[in-house]
């Protein structure tokens, strides 16, 4: 899953489980590592930069993590709300139903 996990093209589903994994299994994270480091090296050296330019990529790979992470966490959390929306709403329609088909009388509760 690293390659795919590293250009981006994993499912959110399968993003999770891997970024769950890399922080529980340290080989694995190693694994990693070495990866983003070549990809990262060999773009690099690609763009013909100068050796002297800093290039540190320990932090470059935590910051990928974090924010991939972040991502995940802020999309399941939209997703999450989105799902209450639906129901709720889902909800209200059922009710609305009832009350026009006389089954239950919703507008009792707030004639008073």
């Amino acid at each position: 899953m690293i390659p795919g996990f590293l250009e981006d093209s994993l499912s959110d589903r399968e993003s999770l489980r891997f970024l769950k994994h890399v922080g529980l299994c340290k080989k694995c994270h190693e694994e990693l590592e070495t990866n983003f480091m070549v990809e990262r090296t060999v773009a690099f050296l690609n763009e013909n930069l100068p050796f002297d330019t800093s290039f540190d990529l320990t932090p470059l790979l935590a910051k990928k993590l974090e924010e991939k992470t972040r991502f995940l966490n802020q999309k399941l959390k939209i997703s999450i709300i989105r799902t209450v929306i639906l129901i709720f709403t889902l909800l209200l329609i059922a009710l609305l139903v009832l009350d026009l088909t006389g089954l239950f009388h919703v507008t009792v509760f707030f004639a008073a």
